[in-house]
């Protein structure tokens, strides 16, 4: 598989171009968070049929970056750039719940809140429990999620036949639960 290409801080003026634009963009209390992209992952291990990674080619380069690889990121973005808040970029950060429970494991003691996205069918009794998500809810402050469409109908024409309305619906009460601005992906 090819190897994720991380983004390079030291090309653009951070502060300017990054910081203070897309800092301000994520806040809701009107001061610029000191946030950050962390590129985690790419592409996805699931077929959807809409989906730009269910292409042969796509499917070759699915690679999720090892946490001790994040985890050295983050430390050193914290050190150099003072980051408050990080964006954990990919299309599927818990396809891996070794990786994650690595992950979290350490955010949890990290003064850095952070924002992601996931895939409903990881949220059961089996790989991300409600008290393990609720518990990195705590220094989430934005998850996204895919619904597509509300009808279980449609979503098995997707190939997303294991996202029930029952199941989106749980994740959104959880992060209703938490005070997490959810974001909701939507076909029209």
């Amino acid at each position: 598989p090819r190897l994720l290409v991380d983004f390079d801080y030291t090309i653009v003026d951070i502060e300017k171009n990054y910081i203070q634009r897309v800092g301000r963009e994520v806040s809701s209390d009107g001061k610029v968070k000191r946030i950050l992209p962390v590129f985690t992952g790419e592409g996805c291990p699931f077929r959807c049929t809409f989906c730009i990674n269910s292409s042969d080619d796509q499917k070759k380069i699915f690679y999720l970056k090892p946490a001790v690889e994040i985890i050295d990121q983050l430390k050193f973005l914290y050190e150099k750039y003072k980051l408050t808040h990080v964006w954990f970029q990919d299309d599927n950060l818990f396809a891996k719940k070794e990786r994650v429970f690595e992950l979290f494991g350490f955010m949890k003691d990290f003064p850095v809140l952070w924002a992601g996205q996931g895939r409903v069918e990881y949220f059961n009794d089996s790989y991300l429990t409600d008290d393990f998500f609720l518990e990195i809810a705590r220094s989430c402050f934005w998850f996204g999620v895919g619904y597509e469409n509300y009808s279980d109908r449609i979503r098995m024409l997707f190939n997303k036949k294991s996202v029930t309305t029952e199941r989106l619906l749980h994740v959104f009460n959880l992060c209703r639960q938490t005070d997490i601005v959810i974001a909701i992906a939507f076909i029209v």
